[in-house]
C-alpha cells in the first residue's frame, strides 16, 4: 500500500473484520459488479473459514488465485524451510492443490457453484499468490487438483 497509495483496496467477504489494519474501499466488502469489466470476479465461497476472489482477465485468459490453488516446487523462489516442510507433509509439494484451511468446506451447494464457474472459463495461465506460475495444462492441472481436493462436493 506504501508503494501505490492511490490504489482501490477491495477485500473478500469478512477480510475487514480480521484485518483492521487495511483501509477498504468505502469501508466495505468486495462486490462482484465493484470491479472493472477486463476482470471477471468470482466469490468461492462455501467456507467458514475464509473466502476468496478469483480473478479472470479475458484478455489474457488468466485465472488469478490466493489460496483456491497453490503450487510449490523446488523452482518457488523464497520459501522457507517451515513452508517446504509444510508441502511435503500435507501432500501439496510438486502438486498444485488448494491451501489446506480451503478445503475446510461447510456449504457444499455454495462452493460447488463457485468450483463449477471458474472451471467453466477458458484460461491459458494461471498466476497464483503462492509457488510457481501454472502455464503447461492449466485447465486440466485446476480441473484435476480441484476434482480430487473436493470430489465429494463435485460429484
Amino acid at each position: 500500500m506504501r508503494s501505490w497509495p492511490q490504489a482501490t483496496v477491495i477485500a473478500a467477504h469478512g477480510l475487514g473484520r480480521k484485518r483492521r489494519d487495511l483501509a477498504l474501499a468505502s469501508g466495505k466488502d468486495f462486490n462482484e459488479t465493484d470491479w472493472p469489466t477486463e476482470l471477471q470476479a468470482i466469490t468461492i465461497q462455501g467456507n467458514s473459514y475464509l473466502n476468496e476472489i478469483v480473478l479472470y482477465h479475458r484478455s489474457s485468459k488468466t485465472l488469478i488465485v490466493t489460496d483456491l490453488i497453490e503450487n510449490f516446487t523446488s523452482q518457488s523462489p523464497g520459501l522457507g524451510w517451515e513452508t517446504r516442510w509444510m508441502a511435503k507433509l500435507s501432500g501439496m509439494w510438486n502438486r498444485p492443490s488448494p491451501s489446506p484451511e480451503f478445503r475446510l468446506y461447510s456449504h457444499k451447494k455454495a462452493l460447488a457453484a463457485a468450483l463449477r464457474q471458474v472451471l467453466a472459463l477458458d484460461f491459458e495461465r494461471i498466476i497464483l499468490a503462492h509457488g510457481d506460475l501454472i502455464e503447461s495444462t492449466p485447465r486440466r492441472t485446476a480441473k484435476d487438483c480441484l476434482r480430487t481436493a473436493y470430489e465429494h462436493v463435485l460429484h
